[in-house]
Formats: C-alpha cells, sequence, structure tokens
C-alpha cells in the first residue's frame, strides 16, 4: 500500500531506511558480516569440545540469548555442557530451565518464539536461513518505531524479514551477512535514539 506521506508503498520505505544503516557502516560494522557464520563455528568447536550435538549447542545458545550480551550468552552455554546444571547461567529462570530441558532431551523443537526460534536457526545454518533475526534495533532500523520493552510482532517481524531478504537480493549478500552489518551500524550508531531524527526525514513505517 503506498504511504500517503512520501508516496512509496510499505516496503520500498523500509527498504530506504534498510539502505541508508547499510550505505552508513563503518569498515568495521561492515566486518561484522561474517558475524553468524563465526559464531557457527565457534559454537560448533563448543559441541565437539563437549562431545554435543551441534544442533543442541546452538539451540542452548539460542533460548539462553533474550536480555543477555554474547559472552554472557557463551558462558552460559558452556556451563551447561560441561556441568549439566544451570548455577551461575546468565538469564531469566524459565530460559535456564528450557536450555537444561534441552540439554537432557536433546529436542531441539523446545526452542520456540519469534526471535529465539529464528537465532536458533540461523547459527545452525547462517547460509540458508530465510527468517533473519529480528530484533527492535532491526524494527527501528527498517523505520518501524519500536521503544525498548515492547516486543515486536508477528506481523512486524515477517515485514522486516522479507524487506532484509530483499535487500540481501539487492546488493548480492547473504540475508544474514545484511542483517549484521545493519544491525550493527544501528546499534554503535543510533544509541540514545539518535536514529529518530532519520526516522522522521524518511517517514515511518505504519503496518
Amino acid at each position: 500500500m503506498p504511504d500517503k506521506g512520501s508516496g512509496m508503498d510499505t516496503k520500498e520505505k523500509m527498504l530506504t531506511h534498510l539502505r541508508y544503516w547499510l550505505w552508513s557502516a563503518s569498515v568495521d560494522q561492515i566486518q561484522s558480516a561474517s558475524w553468524y557464520y563465526d559464531a557457527h563455528f565457534f559454537l560448533k568447536k563448543m559441541a565437539e569440545r563437549y562431545n554435543e550435538r551441534h544442533d543442541v549447542t546452538c539451540a542452548i545458545t539460542a533460548v539462553l540469548s533474550p536480555m543477555t550480551k554474547w559472552e554472557q550468552n557463551i558462558k552460559g552455554t558452556e556451563i551447561i555442557l560441561s556441568t549439566g546444571k544451570d548455577d551461575g547461567v546468565p538469564g531469566f529462570s524459565r530460559n535456564r530451565e528450557k536450555a537444561l530441558k534441552i540439554y537432557y532431551t536433546k529436542d531441539v523443537s523446545l526452542v520456540s518464539g519469534i526471535k529465539v526460534r529464528p537465532f536458533y536457526e540461523t547459527l545452525l545454518n547462517p547460509w540458508a536461513t530465510t527468517e533473519i533475526t529480528v530484533d527492535n534495533w532491526m524494527l527501528n532500523a527498517a523505520g518501524i518505531p519500536k521503544e525498548w520493552g515492547n516486543s515486536p510482532t508477528k506481523k512486524e517481524v515477517a515485514a522486516v524479514q522479507e524487506a532484509v531478504n530483499s535487500l540481501a537480493e539487492e546488493f548480492k549478500l547473504q540475508n544474514t551477512a545484511a542483517q549484521a552489518i545493519v544491525w550493527s551500524a544501528i546499534r554503535d550508531n543510533g544509541k540514545g535514539g539518535s536514529y529518530k531524527p532519520i526516522s522522521k526525514a524518511i517517514g515511518t513505517v505504519s503496518l
């Protein structure tokens, strides 16, 4: 549907926002294109070290990830793989309980959630996923205003995933690489809400 203010349809407006962050990325931020691939191989080595399945290791990491920095995230995974307990594992108690359940049952279907499941799929196979990880940084990067503490909706996540897939195709990138660059650019350059004037200049997206 065309946007009344800009004449652009919703998807094109989202792509305009995403292109801005891709173009504004620094050298360091562009290098983050390999983040998911690096994480994939890091977790593969961790799985081998503890004689665990790779998919189980990725699943544990994904369910421990909400509101947890990557360094703490993988620390928690390693504690569970090495001890079979969640003592000292960062994160919410419900997530630690689910991680332990996955560890003991090997049932990766327990991984769920509109952010956590795509994160798991991307860690497991960053070359083949179409459902890239979408959080509030990615929503704002796509021009969808989202304050912290308000979770993305399924509709918002699907729209951003489609837009990032189109962005990746346009710039001949893997979609996970495009997501990582955009995410790094808005996280580093948009702290303190400094991305908001950009959204205002281009026009925000309402779904």
